[in-house]
Order: structure tokens, then C-alpha cells, then sequence
């Protein structure tokens, strides 16, 4: 679950980091809109000035439109691998049911103890001291009644311990098998989106076509090993 929430708490940040710099870009532009043309005619530089100050307002609408994705993609990621939060939220009643189970088997055990310490103090008596004897056999019966039902409980507890456990793992292996498919989901079209943010920007900041071609087979060959579901899954 830690590794969860770092995940979710990296994403949340890539995210941030990306919406900053775009803002800090934004303004870097417009400080150059003000400024830039009256330095630049010191240095010679004032026709390159107008596109750098457009390449500058591309590249900060691209990370502002990452930043926005990165914040839908963390909430959602946020969701799928809530699945882990409801797992561990679930553990206290496993671990009750288990503790219920453990000390019926100690009563069990308990009372087996006493019933073999009062058949050895039967066996030992004095035959004379019939009342005595009447006594311990009358409690032997009460105890093998008590362990019968001791036993009989912990047989019970047992059985829905088995089955409670049989069925949480196959809810557990089902949830978890859909998280990460929907996880899977998510990251390969965010990656494909955001792919397809910086080609745009790529393209506008001059990127000749074969360069684009080998970026988007390279993206594609990228997604396809992410979105291949492990062997023999």
C-alpha cells in the first residue's frame, strides 16, 4: 500500500512540476513581449525574437495540457489501486475470524487437559472412597460432554475459516487482476496522449518529418511491450 500511495503521490508531482514550468514558460513569454524586442535590437537578435517568444507559448500550452492530464490520470490511478486500501481494510475481520478459531481450540485443549487430570486422579483413588469416586466420574462426564462441544465449535469456526478464506482470495485474485488491466489501461492511453503533445510540439518547433516518423515508431513499439499481457497470464 506504501508503494501505492508513492506512485499516486509521484504521479500527483510529474503532474504539478509539469503545470509550473508551463506557467513559468507563459511568463518568460510575456516578459519577452514586453522586454525582449528593445534587448534584442542591442544585439541583433530582433528578428529570431518573435519565434522564440511563439515556441516558448507552444511549449508552455503543451506542459499545461500534460499537467491537466497528469491530473486525471492520477486520480484515476488514485481509484483503480484503491482496491489495495480495501484488501488491507479487510484484514482486521480475517485476523478476528482466525482469533476466534485459536482460542476455541485453546478451550478445547483446556478442558481435554482437566479430563485427563481427573481420569489419573480417578485411576489413583482408593476404591473404599466410593463417594469420591462417584464425584471425579461424574465430572468426567460433564468434561467429555464440554469437549465434545468444544470440539464441535472449533470444527465449525474452522470450516467458515476455510471457506471465508477460499472465497476472499478469489475476490481478492479477481479485483486485483481487473486493477491492474484498468492500471494497464490507463497508463498506455495517458503515455499514448502525452505521445502525441510533444509530436505536435515537436512538429511546430521545426521537426522534420523523418524525425516524427522514428519518434511515433518508437512510441508505438514502446506501448506495445507495455500493453502485452505478461506470459502466461
Amino acid at each position: 500500500m506504501l508503494q501505492a500511495e508513492k506512485l499516486v503521490g509521484k504521479l500527483d508531482q510529474l503532474g504539478a512540476t509539469a503545470g509550473d514550468l508551463g506557467l513559468s514558460l507563459f511568463k518568460v513569454a510575456k516578459l519577452e513581449e514586453a522586454e525582449g524586442g528593445a534587448l534584442a535590437s542591442y544585439t541583433g537578435t530582433l528578428r529570431y525574437s518573435s519565434g522564440l517568444i511563439a515556441d516558448q507559448k507552444r511549449t508552455a500550452a503543451a506542459l499545461v495540457r500534460i499537467s491537466k492530464m497528469m491530473g486525471k490520470v492520477t486520480g484515476r490511478v488514485a481509484l483503480e489501486l484503491g482496491t489495495l486500501h480495501d484488501s488491507l481494510a479487510a484484514m482486521p475481520a480475517a485476523v478476528r475470524g482466525y482469533m476466534s478459531r485459536e482460542h476455541q481450540m485453546i478451550t478445547w485443549h483446556t478442558l481435554e487437559g482437566d479430563l485427563e487430570a481427573k481420569q489419573k486422579a480417578l485411576a489413583e483413588l482408593d476404591k473404599i472412597k466410593v463417594k469420591r469416586v462417584d464425584d471425579l466420574k461424574g465430572e468426567i462426564s460433564c468434561l467429555e460432554l464440554s469437549i465434545s462441544a468444544a470440539k464441535a465449535g472449533y470444527d465449525k469456526i474452522k470450516a467458515v475459516n476455510l471457506a471465508e478464506t477460499a472465497r476472499f482470495a478469489a475476490e481478492r485474485r479477481a479485483e486485483y487482476s481487473q486493477m491492474l488491466e484498468n492500471f494497464t489501461a490507463t497508463q498506455v492511453a495517458a503515455a499514448e496522449r502525452m505521445a502525441e503533445v510533444w509530436v505536435q510540439l515537436a512538429a511546430e518547433l521545426g521537426a522534420t518529418p523523418e524525425q516524427l516518423a522514428a519518434v511515433k515508431v518508437n512510441n508505438s513499439g514502446a506501448l506495445g511491450v507495455v500493453s502485452q499481457p505478461p506470459a502466461g497470464a
